[in-house]
């Protein structure tokens, strides 16, 4: 009597080689195989309803921040915001001693939003505004959509510190 092969749906390479495995080296026997239940064993991933993209906060591999690539991103900052110690507010505030100073200090018209938010510009702070300033700070009026990178946000962070 011939045996009919089962089709086994699996969802891993190692289920596939194990039943390539049974069905060539076993499929020729005259008994039946034992049945094997094949269980997933990586979760489901998480899904959310919320539209905002997630954002790193560190970096997954550890490479020390280069001020001098932070330079280098800072002209991003640049049509809108000044680094020089007496420079003037451009478009946003002057950024020249931003790190480590006080959340929307200086004459600056900032918004509502960043008026009535206590703390420091500390580097959690700075990263998680630099990644998305509307979902650090909802209601800002800043216009840029932020930086993706978490080692491009770091290397800017230290720029910003080493001006003061």
């Amino acid at each position: 009597m011939a045996r009919q092969p089962q089709v086994v749906a699996c969802k891993s390479l190692g289920c596939f080689f194990l039943i390539t495995a049974s069905l060539a080296f076993g499929g020729c026997a005259s008994e039946p195989l034992p049945q094997v239940e094949i269980v997933d064993r990586w979760p489901a991933p998480v899904v959310s309803n919320d539209p905002r993209p997630v954002y790193e906060v560190a970096p997954l591999a550890y490479v020390p921040p280069d001020g001098s690539r932070g330079a280098e991103l800072y002209r991003k900052c640049a049509p809108c915001h000044s680094i020089a110690p007496d420079g003037p507010h451009g478009i946003g505030p002057k950024l020249f001693g931003v790190a480590g100073g006080p959340i929307a200090a200086g004459n600056y018209a900032y918004s509502d939003a960043l008026l009535n938010k206590d703390g420091m510009w500390d580097d959690a702070s700075l990263d998680a505004f630099i990644a998305s300033p509307r979902n650090a700070v909802p209601g800002s009026k800043m216009s840029f959509r932020g930086i993706e990178n978490p080692q491009d946000r770091a290397d800017l962070i230290l720029f910003l510190k080493s001006q003061r």
